[in-house]
């Protein structure tokens, strides 16, 4: 009985949870977006906080979801926990918008439906438990009906379907031509 109690008090969860926010961003190009959005960062250390608030930010939010772990990015996350040297491949390379309307995500996903746009987050900025992975999308890019997103790693570069599905998420958005958009996609480990 005492047995059952000890390993019964020293069981840990590992819970993962990812919200993705497209925010409709006032700026007229990356670099004002990176000025005001983005902290400043020097030597992997924030030396300066972002000029706008999350306050502040939350007021352009156009669309937000919630996404899940795909079995590959299970996978990495376990093979990252449980690496002797620290060195995986690497979880979110590429942000990635499809438009070819879905019903359902699932963990067994390996490809998002009808890629449109991929690029790499602008900023990886770990806070605490908490990872914000934010990627700029230009006014003229990614235009049309947004319906589903995903995190891809494992060697994925800028060609559409290239590397390894980690995250999906359905995502309802109408992104008109003209709109410079923002997405914070928030990870976080409880």
């Amino acid at each position: 009985m005492e047995e059952a109690y000890i390993r019964k008090e020293i069981k840990e969860a590992l819970h993962i949870a990812g919200l993705i926010r497209a925010r409709a961003v006032p700026f007229d190009s990356e670099e004002e977006w990176r000025y005001w959005w983005l902290p400043e960062i020097k030597d992997g250390k924030i030396v300066r906080p972002a000029r706008m608030s999350e306050q502040e930010k939350d007021r352009y939010t156009v669309a937000e979801a919630h996404n899940i772990l795909t079995s590959n990015g299970i996978g990495a996350v376990l093979g990252y926990i449980g690496s002797s040297s620290g060195s995986t491949e690497q979880f979110a390379q590429q942000f990635a918008i499809g438009d070819i309307a879905i019903n359902s995500v699932s963990a067994g996903d390996t490809s998002l439906a009808g890629e449109i746009f991929r690029a790499a987050p602008s900023l990886s900025n770990i806070t605490g438990v908490q990872i914000d992975l934010s990627t700029f999308i230009g006014s003229t890019q990614a235009a049309g009906n947004w319906t589903n997103v995903g995190l891809f790693g494992n060697g994925a570069t800028s060609s559409s379907g290239s590397g390894t599905l980690m995250t999906h998420s359905l995502f309802t958005y109408t992104k008109v031509n003209g709109v410079p958009i923002s997405t914070d996609y928030l990870i976080t480990q409880n």
